[in-house]
């Protein structure tokens, strides 16, 4: 009878072996994800930088056009004899300024704006990288699920012979030493 007992132990560290397998496939995987949820935070890093970087571009673009603007408006009224210096001439150069500073503001806003909504994409992928890793068994699950597995078969298995008493794995231990 003892080749029962040898078959179920064969039995039992197969199903054991498939128990960490399992586990260790799940950690794997759930490594791999939280490795691309986590370069998908980078890159959304970068692109947060990329979005103030086009920001200041747009930026320096409209004050260089602005300039421009300015003093052609200059440059024409000066031609055509109009006194730049005061009057309604000056007026509408200040509401000029003005109006351009309104829009380097908004500008500016853009950017941030932008470079939050990828701040917030970062932070999304790395949170979402946290919980996957979190999700993964843990070395001491695997090895609870073990030991639970191995309690339930020295629990179920029954039989032996001799040794007198309670059946399970012990008695066929003993059962198969005559004792």
């Amino acid at each position: 009878m003892w080749w029962k007992w040898v078959g179920k132990g064969m039995q039992d560290t197969a199903n054991i072996y498939g128990i960490m397998a399992k586990d260790k496939k799940a950690r794997d995987q759930a490594a791999l994800s939280a490795g691309i949820l986590s370069n998908n935070a980078y890159a959304a890093d970068y692109e947060s930088y990329q979005a103030i970087e086009r920001g200041m571009v747009n930026l320096n673009n409209f004050k260089t056009q602005f300039h421009l603007l300015q003093g052609e408006a200059r440059t024409s009224g000066g031609a055509s004899g109009v006194s730049v210096g005061e009057g309604s001439s000056m007026d509408v150069l200040m509401s000029n300024v003005s109006e351009a500073s309104r829009q380097e503001e908004l500008i500016r806003y853009d950017a941030n704006i932008a470079a939050y909504q990828k701040n917030q994409e970062a932070f999304n992928y790395r949170y979402r990288a946290a919980m996957v890793a979190a999700s993964a068994p843990t070395g001491f699950e695997t090895a609870m699920k073990v030991y639970g597995y191995i309690g339930k078969s020295l629990a179920n298995s029954g039989g032996g012979g001799g040794g007198g008493g309670g059946g399970g794995m012990a008695s066929s231990i003993s059962g198969m030493f005559g004792g």
